[in-house]
């Protein structure tokens, strides 16, 4: 909207501009041709400019129209979309707001202060590891700290437009994420919402675990499993290293270190009785 609002106000300017030009021009030409080839000079012009116009108008209008700028944006059915198999009842508005999908942005009303001053630090390590040439570095740090700063403590939530999403509707999905007797998921297959009782979901989880046929349990802690595991694969590609078979960047590139288990999760099946996981 900023954005806009700028280039309109350019735009503007611009014709405000280009008006008084045109006025001088015309007065220059009235004094210069007859009354009478003054007026046909202008009419032509008018016709001219007005075909212009509407080239151009329907030009936009064809990409306007590709891009489904007359669409109003609308959730699917919620009763389609949201399938709720827990204990408690929703409300038909937060069912309304999860039929926009898990993957919808939402507006944001408040800025994460470590996520929004990380990106700045890596633009200066990357502006750093350029070595920019013809500049002084602290000079080109000092602006871009100036600028975080700007926008970061001049950021006025009260601003953020949404034609969906109010403040009240972050209140009630904040509400349903922080009820820890609910677990909020995706289906097995398709797109949607699925939200089922916390009690339900991890009795089916530990009844798929204690299957011994697929799964057994690990004596040792966690970290010493997934440890091992590394010493394995940088053994492995030590000696690969050591015959020559790859160089060293690819060794640093697939060489190991802090892993972590991967997380086990369950997708229901909701076109299944009893919603099996």
């Amino acid at each position: 909207m900023k954005l806009l609002n700028c280039e309109i106000r350019f735009k503007n300017k611009s014709i405000a501009n280009l008006k008084v030009k045109l006025t001088e021009q015309q007065n220059l030409l009235k004094n210069l041709v007859s009354s009478m080839d003054f007026c046909f000079i202008i009419h032509a012009t008018n016709v001219a400019i007005d075909m212009f116009k509407n080239n151009i108008k329907k030009v936009h209008d064809k990409k306007l129209l590709s891009l489904s700028i007359g669409n109003r944006l609308e959730s699917c059915n919620p009763d389609k979309v949201v399938m709720n198999f827990s204990s408690k009842p929703l409300n038909q508005r937060v069912k309304f707001l999860l039929s926009f999908g898990l993957d919808f942005c939402l507006p944001i009303y408040e800025l994460d202060f470590v996520k929004y001053f990380f990106k700045f630090e890596k633009l200066v390590n990357s502006l750093r590891e350029k070595k920019c040439q013809g500049c002084d570095f602290n000079v080109v740090v000092n602006c871009i700290k100036e600028l975080s700063f700007k926008y970061f403590y001049g950021f006025k939530p009260q601003k953020i437009f949404s034609p969906i999403f109010t403040k009240y509707d972050m209140q009630l999905l904040k509400k349903l994420a922080s009820d820890v007797t609910l677990i909020v998921c995706r289906p097995d297959k398709g797109r949607g919402v699925v939200i089922l009782d916390k009690e339900d979901y991890l009795s089916k989880m530990y009844g798929i675990l204690a299957n011994t046929a697929k799964f057994r349990q690990v004596a040792s802690s966690i970290h010493a499993v997934t440890s091992r595991v590394e010493d394995k694969i940088n053994r492995f590609l030590r000696k690969l290293l050591s015959k020559n078979l790859i160089s060293k960047n690819v060794y640093n590139d697939l060489y190991v270190s802090g892993s972590a288990p991967g997380v086990l999760y369950g997708l229901p099946k909701v076109h299944k009785a009893n919603v099996p996981l």
